[in-house]
C-alpha cells in the first residue's frame, strides 16, 4: 500500500516508489490496486477504487491540492485584488476508470473538475478547472514495464462587476498539457531499475475584455527526468537511491515588458529507506539534497533591463512510520527538516474485499 505521506518520507519523488500513490499520475495503475480507500490529511484528499470484475476498475477521488502557483497568480492579477480575502479553490472531483485489455496491456482514464464562485461588494469571481488524462501500462515481460500518460487541462477564470458591463477580466481560453513516462526493469529479485520523465505546460494568460486596456500572457513550462534504483536487500527492507534533473520556466509577457524566471535542479539526490520492524510496524527515513540554479530576467523589446542569478543548495529530511492492522494501514510523517514550517502528514489506507 502507499500514500502521499509515504512519498514525502521516502525522498519526495513518487516515481521511485511502486505503490498506489502513482495512480493520480498514471491512471492505468488503478488496475493494480482495486478495492482500496485512501485518505490524506496534509493536503486533504479521498480516493476509492472498486473492482467491477470483467468490466474493469472504477474510482472516485476528491483532491484539494489543484491550483498551480502560476494560475493563482493570474487569478489574483485578473481582478481578484478587488477581494480582500483569498478564497481557496473548491476540491477537485475526479472519476477514474481502468481495464486490463490484454494480459500485458492496461489502460486508464481520469476526468476531473473543480469550481469556485464568490461575490464581494459589487464584484464576483468564477473559477473552473477541468481536464482529463489517458494512461497506458505495457508489460512486455514479467521483469519490464512501461507506463505512459498524456493529459490536458483548462484553467477558466473570470472576475467582473455585477453592475458595470465594461470591466471584465477573463482567461484567454488556452489549454495546458502534460505528459509522463516511466520505465521499470528488474535486474534481479532484489534490484529494480527505474527511469522516467515528466513534461508540463500551463497557460494562465488573461485579458481585460471590452476596454482591452490590459492583458498578460502567463505560461509555465516544466521538464524533469529521473533515474535510480529500488533495492530490497531483505524481504522486509526497501532502499531508494536516485537522482533527478529538472527545469521550470515561467514567462510573463505584457505589451511593454517581459519577465522570465527559470529554476533548475542540477541535480536533486534522493536517498531513503524503510524497514518492517514487526508485522504491524514499519519505520521510514528519507531525504533529498538539491543543487538549484535560479535566474530571472526583465526585458523591454530587445533590451535587457535587469538580470539576477542565484545558486543555492537545499536539504530535506523526513521521518515516518506505518501501523498495520489487518486490512487497515495508517501512515504518519513527522516534521521535515529543516523545521521551516509544520509539515506533519497523516494518511490511511483500507483494502477491502470485492463486492
Amino acid at each position: 500500500m502507499g500514500s502521499e505521506t509515504r512519498v514525502n518520507t521516502m525522498g519526495g519523488v513518487a516515481g521511485f516508489l511502486i505503490d498506489n500513490s502513482n495512480v493520480r499520475l498514471y491512471p492505468a495503475l488503478i488496475n493494480d490496486y482495486p478495492n482500496e480507500i485512501i485518505g490524506e490529511l496534509k493536503h486533504p484528499s479521498l480516493s476509492c477504487f472498486i473492482s467491477a470484475g470483467k468490466f474493469g476498475v472504477f474510482g472516485l477521488g476528491i483532491n484539494t491540492d489543484t491550483v498551480p502557483t502560476i494560475v493563482n497568480r493570474a487569478i489574483h492579477k485578473a481582478g481578484s485584488w478587488h477581494f480582500t480575502t483569498d478564497y481557496p479553490a473548491s476540491p477537485e472531483f475526479a472519476i477514474y476508470y481502468g481495464k486490463r485489455i490484454m494480459p500485458t496491456v492496461s489502460i486508464g482514464l481520469k476526468l476531473g473538475e473543480s469550481n469556485r464562485y464568490c461575490e464581494k461588494n459589487s464584484w464576483f469571481q468564477d473559477i473552473s478547472i477541468s481536464g482529463g488524462m489517458i494512461s497506458v501500462k505495457l508489460e512486455p515481460s514479467p521483469e519490464n514495464s512501461i507506463e505512459l500518460t498524456g493529459g490536458v487541462k483548462r484553467f477558466s477564470f473570470e472576475s467582473r462587476t455585477l453592475y458595470i458591463d465594461t470591466v471584465n477580466y477573463k482567461d484567454q481560453g488556452k489549454l495546458s498539457f502534460n505528459g509522463r513516462v516511466r520505465i521499470l526493469s528488474r535486474f534481479s529479485p532484489e534490484i529494480l531499475f527505474i527511469a522516467g520523465g515528466n513534461y508540463e505546460k500551463i497557460d494562465a494568460s488573461w485579458k481585460k475584455e471590452k476596454t482591452n486596456t490590459s492583458s498578460e500572457d502567463l505560461t509555465s513550462c516544466s521538464r524533469e527526468c529521473y533515474t535510480g534504483f529500488n533495492f530490497t536487500p531483505t524481504y522486509n527492507t526497501t532502499v531508494i537511491l536516485g537522482a533527478l534533473i529538472g527545469e521550470e520556466k515561467g514567462d510573463t509577457t505584457r505589451p511593454d515588458t517581459a519577465f522570465t524566471n527559470v529554476s533548475r535542479a542540477i541535480p536533486k539526490i534522493v536517498v531513503s529507506m524503510e524497514t518492517e520492524v514487526t508485522n504491524w510496524l514499519t519505520v521510514r527515513i528519507g531525504g533529498n539534497k538539491s543543487f538549484n540554479d535560479l535566474e530571472s530576467k526583465k526585458t523591454s523589446g530587445d533590451t535587457e533591463i535587469d538580470r539576477e542569478r542565484i545558486k543555492e543548495e537545499k536539504f530535506k529530511l523526513a521521518f515516518g512510520w506505518s501501523i498495520k492492522f489487518k486490512s487497515f494501514e495508517l501512515d504518519v510523517m513527522s516534521n521535515e527538516l529543516p523545521f521551516t514550517e509544520p509539515s506533519i502528514g497523516l494518511s490511511a489506507t483500507y483494502k477491502f474485499s470485492s463486492f
